[in-house]
């Protein structure tokens, strides 16, 4: 798989939710994100919160969640959503002396 090729339209979960053929997905990505906005936007979809004793559990497993809140109406109509989010990094080789915060 390449870098970008995955989406919730080539994997058909967008058409299959919005069909009747699937009841939910799990979606990792930052909000506002055009696949839930174009589910959003059909007016038959909910977001459901991410709170209670099984995550506060899984946070104390897995430090790397935070809770978070997506802003009501992020998503067309929808409601603040209690959730929770992960820190993401990003890291590359540096190939250019002299370029701020390069030690080679």
């Amino acid at each position: 798989m390449k870098i970008g090729s995955f989406s919730t339209s080539n994997m058909g979960l967008r058409d299959k939710l919005k069909d009747g053929g699937l009841d939910a997905f799990f979606f990792v990505g930052g909000a506002p994100a055009g696949a839930i906005a174009e589910l959003a936007s059909t007016g038959n979809i909910e977001l459901v919160p991410l709170v209670g004793p099984e995550i506060d559990a899984l946070r104390a497993k897995q430090e790397f969640f935070t809770p978070d809140v997506i802003a009501a109406n992020t998503y067309q109509n929808l409601p603040e959503v209690k959730t929770i989010s992960v820190w993401r990094a990003s890291a590359c080789r540096c190939r250019w002396r002299r370029r701020p915060g390069c030690r080679s």
